[in-house]
């Protein structure tokens, strides 16, 4: 079922800036996995072939463990978002447009919540939300894996590189999450990238490409 809600277009109106003195947001940890379809890991000249031309696609899914919205628990809540461009999703005034899937299973006090989260934290970086997309919703990040799925339209799974330095290593890692509060974002390579949209306009694959970053938000301050 597909629903685009007023609630869906008021709470991704709000500002990306969050003021940390409001209570409105609070405690939020997630996992999170996000998969570009240009290299993340690479070499300066691979990079800079591939930035006037690909990466003008992303998805960005949490596994929220933590945290509420006005009283509401996000806790268990899995949120995937698929975003577009025009051009490289790195550059910063970029137009882009975005399809948000929640589950179908959350009840409307929790999805509002989570449209809410979204809107707050991240509305530059989704920019025109063009749906908001009820269905089947998965995001697990276990060890040294993760997995990502919604609807019929993106699967996402690969590893970790096996490497923890090189996610350290200078003119080798390009972009920046667009989660910004992670504690430690590691790289990892795509074995399923698939990604169908109608409201975006685009359908791809990927397989063996470093083209993820994978990390957890709010961790650092709890241990």
């Amino acid at each position: 079922m597909k629903t685009c809600t007023v609630i869906a277009a008021l709470a991704l109106s709000v500002s990306p800036v969050v003021d940390d003195s409001a209570a409105r947001i609070e405690g939020i940890r997630a996992d999170y996995v996000e998969a570009r379809t240009a290299s993340v890991f690479a070499g300066a000249c691979h990079y800079g072939s591939e930035y006037t031309t690909t990466g003008r696609e992303a998805v960005l899914a949490w596994r929220l463990t933590a945290g509420s919205v006005d009283g509401v628990s996000l806790e268990g809540v899995d949120v995937v978002v698929a975003v577009a461009s025009k051009q490289n999703l790195a550059i910063e005034d970029a137009e882009r447009w975005s399809v948000v899937h929640l589950s179908k299973d959350l009840t409307p006090e929790r999805a509002e919540a989570a449209l809410a989260w979204l809107g707050a934290e991240h509305a530059a970086a989704l920019g025109d939300v063009r749906a908001v997309e009820r269905t089947d919703v998965s995001v697990r990040l276990v060890e040294d894996t993760y997995a990502v799925r919604a609807g019929e339209g993106i699967e996402l799974s690969g590893t970790l590189l096996p490497n923890r330095e090189c996610c350290a290593m200078p003119h080798k890692v390009w972009y920046r999450p667009f989660e910004p509060a992670l504690d430690k974002p590691l790289v990892g390579e795509v074995t399923t990238f698939r990604c169908a949209s109608e409201e975006l306009g685009r359908s791809f694959t990927l397989a063996s490409v470093n083209c993820v970053f994978v990390g957890r938000r709010g961790t650092a301050a709890s241990e």
